[in-house]
């Protein structure tokens, strides 16, 4: 069964275009503040989204900028939504990248929260207020430049530095138990796609961290 999978993502990987890059992101849901008491209302003197930061999650993201750099972009995603209602109709309508806040996580450093009024307007971060200017996600998914390595490799390669990088911090645990239950360590040599794939699987099940690859024509 695992070598047919294997087969079945081999032929996937090699019938779409060259892989340019990766993103990592970790999805925030924002809370819509509409009273003047709200505790960042000063900056903004209006309505404002905002959503916390959490000192855990936030070390495991600028660990991950420290290895990867520019090669990875990592970003809290946050959708200028209201109501779950509200998001199911953006995805619907294919417009929930526009109507998202994203935001380097690096950027975030020291901060216990970050507001914005709109997705791709700039955001304040807080405790101590810096004024984080607008951060177009399209442009940096865009400047990801052609890729020498075929797309196998690639992915291959990334997961196991994805997984090499969690297992540095606080998730490294959590992380090793779950691939011991999933007895992931007997996959890598025999089928080392479907293991990279059910390795970031496990990545996302401990840390809440998605994957997104851009591909050539995405670029």
């Amino acid at each position: 069964m695992a070598e047919e999978m294997e087969r079945h993502l081999d032929r996937e990987i090699t019938d779409v275009p060259e892989v340019r890059g990766n993103v990592l992101f970790q999805y925030k849901r924002s809370e819509y503040m509409v009273m003047a008491s709200a505790e960042e209302w000063s900056h903004w003197n209006a309505p404002y989204f905002r959503y916390d930061i959490y000192p855990e999650q936030q070390a495991l993201l600028e660990h991950l900028h420290s290895k990867f750099a520019s090669r990875v972009l990592i970003v809290y995603a946050a959708p200028a939504i209201q109501d779950v209602g509200e998001l199911v109709d953006l995805h619907v309508g294919q417009q929930l990248i526009s109507r998202t806040n994203f935001r380097p996580a690096h950027k975030l450093s020291g901060h216990k929260r970050n507001t914005f009024v709109e997705p791709g307007a700039h955001s304040v971060a807080c405790s101590d207020p810096v004024r984080l200017e607008a951060f177009n996600f399209e442009e940096a998914v865009l400047s990801f430049p052609p890729s020498d390595v075929e797309n196998r490799s690639a992915l291959i390669r990334f997961a196991k530095e994805v997984e090499k990088a969690v297992l540095q911090t606080s998730f490294a645990r959590p992380l090793r138990t779950l691939t011991d239950q999933q007895g992931l360590q007997n996959l890598g040599d025999r089928v080392p796609l479907l293991h990279a794939y059910a390795t970031m699987s496990a990545v996302r099940e401990v840390t809440g961290l998605q994957w997104l690859t851009v591909h050539a024509r995405d670029a």
